[in-house]
């Protein structure tokens, strides 16, 4: 085979080392001419008065370890719009329950007079409402940072999440029916 660009892209100059100085040369080449796009791992030794070359291609290797190389940038990328995402959306969630939080607390001190039970119990549950959204904000925030910093195990009660879940769906459950039965689950180490 007769690759005209080696007398250019600095394999001639490599052979020539070899040649003339008995140097033998090992090394990673980006072979991209003469209609060739290739990867090679090539050697290059002084053999009596020739030079012996030789080559294994490694191009499909390359090939994959660029295209990953490309997804794993693309990935960071990613992380890092989905983080600053949860940042801004978790603190522009913070103003509206925060006003939520304080109109209920007018109309519960303006309606005080008449309040009943009844009233009294659904003020208390935008109270727990409010408390949960909050809640759920600053997990949406933690989850967000969950591959940046390490989070200590702690005792995490499933039953009492399974409550504050069925809590929280407690107008589709009841809208549609359903039945939810459940056991009591296990305490496990992890994060809530």
């Amino acid at each position: 085979l007769w690759f005209t660009d080696y007398k250019t892209n600095g394999l001639f100059d490599l052979f020539t080392d070899t040649y003339l100085n008995g140097n033998t040369n090992r090394f990673d080449f980006h072979y991209n001419a003469d209609g060739i796009d290739a990867w090679i791992d090539m050697m290059c030794t002084r053999f009596e008065n020739n030079v012996l070359v030789t080559f294994t291609d490694y191009t499909g290797v390359k090939k994959l370890q660029l295209e990953l190389a490309s997804l794993v940038e693309a990935l960071k990328r990613s992380n890092q719009n989905l983080e600053e995402f949860a940042y801004a959306a978790s603190h522009d969630l913070q103003e509206p329950l925060r006003k939520i939080h304080t109109f209920a607390d007018k109309l519960r001190q303006e309606l005080a007079p008449q309040i009943n039970e009844r009233h009294h119990a659904l003020f208390e549950r935008i109270e727990s409402a409010t408390r949960r959204m909050r809640h759920l904000i600053h997990d949406l925030l933690s989850y967000s940072e969950a591959g940046i910093r390490q989070f200590e195990k702690e005792p995490v009660h499933l039953s009492e999440i399974l409550d504050q879940t069925l809590q929280d769906l407690e107008n589709s459950i009841h809208e549609t029916g359903a039945v939810i039965n459940k056991d009591s689950l296990p305490t496990i180490e992890g994060n809530e």
